[in-house]
């Protein structure tokens, strides 16, 4: 297998335009690009640094900013954009110095790089747990990589397992993630504390149930919620690391139980309840306090914020994964952002107030990435 692998797809205008146009580079999400350990194994040394998949976002920026203006695009007014894990990475690259002068305005929706699931707090045990997996007993990290670079991708890939983290259905087992790199490893919370590098113009936007996501690992696996309502510690988000079983954690999953819950326990009737506590953990909490941090400085760019609330006949996750709930789910709002292949058919029979919201999401984002 070949990582020679990265590759760009560019749509232009079917009818040239007449001046150079705005530019969006989007992110995908569903994923972080270029998965697991080969987008983001680290052991915090020059030959494996980490961020692999960062850095590739970077070139193609680079290659954008060279080229683009061969395709009608206007190269000093580009827009990089992305959903869920993708907005993450967007996230990351306003909070480095190597992205400068490469994008003008950032569309980051449904994810944050402050969030839990999306920071690697311990990379080179990380690494040194995916060896154990192949086989390899060895503590040394240059050993380990050696090791790596010798064996079958394949391998590597069937060694990272899945991904879905089968006792615990709130926390998505994702270790291999984004790291803090040398010479200055610091955690985005401490990089949003001191200034964003990249002060541009940011849209934030968030949905209201963005929960919603995780009811079919649930109703697909029951023993999810056996498992959480037997130990509600495993509700704790990972990046508080009281020592398993300790007053101070039994304390916090007991305060999460009865804020949440108020004492319930998970089932179809708090399943609301459920949708609340993963909103706020997974997006909501790290997407307004990064806002709220960045908003105070005196220097801050322009920051506009906006909540998704439409629940209509093209709402994307849930025809997708078939989830009939009440509410915005997370990623329903790109039904009205593109014509996917599950909304395409639907599109002639959409009613009224759905076709008008297609207009509302396309002009406030196009506007956005126009003019900022």
């Amino acid at each position: 297998m070949s990582e020679d692998c990265l590759s760009l797809n560019v749509y232009v205008p079917a009818r040239p335009a007449l001046a150079p146009t705005p530019v969006l580079v989007y992110v995908p999400g569903g994923d972080l690009q270029r998965l697991g350990a080969l987008g983001f194994l680290s052991v915090q040394t020059e030959d494996a640094a980490g961020n692999a998949a960062l850095k590739d976002i970077l070139l193609s920026l680079q290659w954008v900013k060279r080229h683009i203006a061969q395709f009608g695009g206007d190269p000093d007014n580009v827009t990089v954009g992305g959903e869920s894990a993708g907005a993450v990475l967007v996230q990351y690259l306003t909070l480095s110095e190597r992205s400068t002068n490469l994008f003008h305005k950032a569309l980051i929706i449904s994810g944050s790089a402050l969030g839990y699931r999306f920071f690697n707090r311990h990379p080179i045990k990380t690494a040194l747990d995916l060896g154990k997996k192949m086989g390899f007993q060895t503590k040394d990290p240059n050993e380990l990589v050696r090791k790596l670079q010798e064996a079958d991708v394949f391998d590597i890939v069937t060694a990272q397992g899945d991904k879905t983290n089968k006792r615990n259905g709130i926390r998505p087992f994702e270790p291999l993630t984004p790291v803090a790199e040398a010479p200055s490893p610091q955690h985005p919370l401490e990089i949003v504390k001191q200034g964003i590098p990249q002060g541009v113009p940011i849209i934030v936007g968030i949905t209201t149930h963005e929960g919603i996501k995780m009811l079919p690992f649930i109703r697909r696996n029951p023993i999810l919620a056996l498992n959480l309502n037997e130990d509600f510690e495993l509700c704790i988000p990972s990046d508080i690391e009281y020592p398993y079983g300790s007053r101070e954690s039994q304390d916090l999953a007991n305060s999460i139980k009865q804020f949440y819950f108020n004492n319930e326990t998970i089932s179809n009737t708090t399943l609301l309840n459920f949708v609340n506590l993963v909103s706020d953990t997974q997006v909501t909490y790290s997407t307004d306090r990064w806002i709220e941090i960045y908003k105070n400085m005196a220097n801050s760019d322009r920051v506009y914020y906006f909540v998704f609330d439409f629940d209509g006949d093209l709402n994307w996750y849930k025809l997708f994964s078939k989830t009939q709930f009440p509410g915005a789910a997370h990623a329903d709002h790109l039904g009205y952002m593109f014509v996917t292949n599950t909304t395409r058919p639907l599109l002639p029979s959409a009613g009224a107030e759905s076709k008008e919201t297609i207009q509302v999401v396309l002009q406030l984002l196009t506007n956005f990435i126009k003019y900022g």
